[in-house]
């Protein structure tokens, strides 16, 4: 008997297959795809998430994949597109986890505010850079044994194996009764997905599994 593929977000069967190929003549800073990058895979015609049949090598990530791509990770203190973001956070009390901190810039811009801040980073090469500023510096989810008011997580979503259980295990392992899991990702119902979805690169980042769309994860 032959299985129906459902989508991972939502379950429904309503789904498209996509077959894209982007060429660029410069890769956009941030990223760390090649110049001519194919994804295959479906997107949810129900809740819009897309998936991605090639999934990344997660071991690639452990290696330091990302932190020897040096255009793929910001360097300097705080985000110029977070703004609300980092009000929302400032306006809770209480320690917070930023997890997939990169090389750190948004968790220093928090520590500016005096919030403080534990990070944690599968990455060596970023891990190393952290450890100057953050006394609370983890490798895993299983190295923490307490709980936070607020994990932060961005640009971490589309890189997890799996992302439901992924979500599912920052809420049973890592907040508090009363906390808060606040994301950041990709936007796939976004006008550049939406007018011209086979030339948004968030589709062709080779550490991208998947991008729920608001109403996948919910």
């Amino acid at each position: 008997m032959k299985t129906i593929e459902k989508c991972d977000f939502c379950d429904s069967t309503a789904l498209k297959k996509v077959d894209f190929k982007s060429k660029l003549k410069k890769i956009p800073e941030g990223l760390t795809r090649k110049l001519s990058a194919h994804f295959s895979g479906y997107i949810c015609i129900n809740c819009r998430s897309i998936k991605n049949n090639c999934q990344f090598d997660n071991d690639k990530y452990l290696d330091g994949f990302y932190s020897q791509n040096k255009n793929y990770d910001r360097g300097e203190d705080g985000y110029d597109y977070t703004g609300n973001l980092v009000s929302e956070i400032t306006s809770r009390s209480g320690d917070i986890l930023e997890l997939g901190s990169g090389q750190g810039a948004l968790a220093r811009h928090l520590k500016q505010h005096g919030i403080k801040v534990s990070v944690l980073e599968p990455d060596p090469g970023y891990r190393r850079i952290l450890e100057s500023d953050f006394q609370e510096n983890y490798k895993d989810i299983n190295e923490i044994t307490k709980k936070y008011n607020l994990v932060l997580s961005v640009a971490v979503l589309e890189h997890a194996e799996n992302i439901i259980e992924h979500v599912k295990e920052i809420f049973s392992k890592l907040i508090s009764e009363q906390g808060v899991l606040i994301c950041q990702f990709p936007n796939v119902n976004g006008l550049s997905a939406r007018l011209n979805l086979s030339k948004w690169d968030m589709m062709f980042e080779p550490g991208h599994n998947a991008i729920p769309s608001i109403m996948g994860l919910e």
